[in-house]
């Protein structure tokens, strides 16, 4: 499964925490309940190879990069695909179309 499979709306979307479960309590990213995950969960999720999750992982960086090539100058919260992910003002549809260009 990759990372756009995985979420496919915003239902399956969170910040702050990997994953949470469906009474919103946080889980573990492979944990059997858990149904809603942050673009790093859903990394933890889909890619327990190490060699694909870092290759998953090189993508998304190499996407954000052309897409906010200043960003931890202008936000060092916001340097990690984690604190991109929880940034205020983030939105789902900014982490699906990030996902989807790195192809993940």
């Amino acid at each position: 499964m990759t990372i756009s499979e995985l979420l496919t709306d915003e239902s399956k979307w969170t910040t702050e925490v990997y994953a949470r479960d469906a009474a919103g309590r946080p889980v573990s990213a492979v944990d059997p309940t858990a149904c809603r995950w942050c673009l790093t969960g859903a990394m933890i999720r889909c890619y327990t190879d190490p060699d694909q999750a870092d290759a998953a992982e090189a993508k998304l960086l190499a996407a954000w990069a052309r897409w906010e090539p200043r960003a931890h100058e202008q936000n060092p919260t916001a340097s990690t695909l984690t604190g991109w992910n929880d940034a205020f003002g983030r939105t789902f549809e900014d982490v699906k179309a990030l996902v989807e260009e790195a192809g993940v």
